[in-house]
């Protein structure tokens, strides 16, 4: 992880660095982050702490993705970093410089300190006009469109269908 350090160092000098990119691909591969990343944390929290609010976000989004990842006792071990990165995101949530899809992004990330499993690797998904949930009757999980002009087709494959109402249930 030494090699991390020299790259938050050149992404902490400047927050549009490919460093951060590179710091990203490295830790997380499809959406999960390696364990091992936690001891990223401590870093993150001092590179974070010293840009600006707006500077911050992504990587503030990044930490949340390790934090949420973290194994329990990593969560232990970096509690007072994932506090302090928790408390920088909420205060960057207040920043008139984001951007809708950004603050979600940071909520996101809120809620990955918080250790939500679910929502604080899935909630930006909303965002992109989908849900990823699994079936409270069979426990298959599904993708569902959000778009306003999406269809719900009669005949699901399994209970919920019976929740949507009558004409969906036929």
């Amino acid at each position: 992880m030494a090699d991390f350090a020299a790259l938050l160092d050149a992404a902490a000098a400047d927050p549009r660095s490919p460093a951060w990119d590179e710091i990203w691909q490295q830790s997380c591969h499809q959406g999960t982050c390696a364990p091992a990343s936690a001891v990223l944390l401590p870093l993150l929290a001092r590179a974070c702490a010293a840009l600006s609010l707006a500077e911050r976000a992504k990587p503030l989004v990044f930490a949340g993705f390790v934090a949420v990842d973290a194994d329990p006792a990593s969560r232990a071990r970096y509690a007072a970093d994932i506090a302090s990165l928790r408390a920088q995101a909420m205060q960057s949530l207040g920043s008139p410089d984001l951007d809708d899809l950004m603050f979600v992004y940071l909520l996101q990330a809120v809620l990955g300190f918080d250790g939500d499993e679910i929502w604080g690797k899935q909630l930006d998904r909303l965002s992109d006009g989908e849900a990823e949930p699994s079936c409270p009757a069979c426990d298959v999980e599904m993708v569902v469109e959000l778009s306003a002009d999406a269809p719900i087709t009669p005949g699901l494959s399994c209970g919920t269908r019976f929740r949507f109402g009558p004409s969906v249930a036929a």
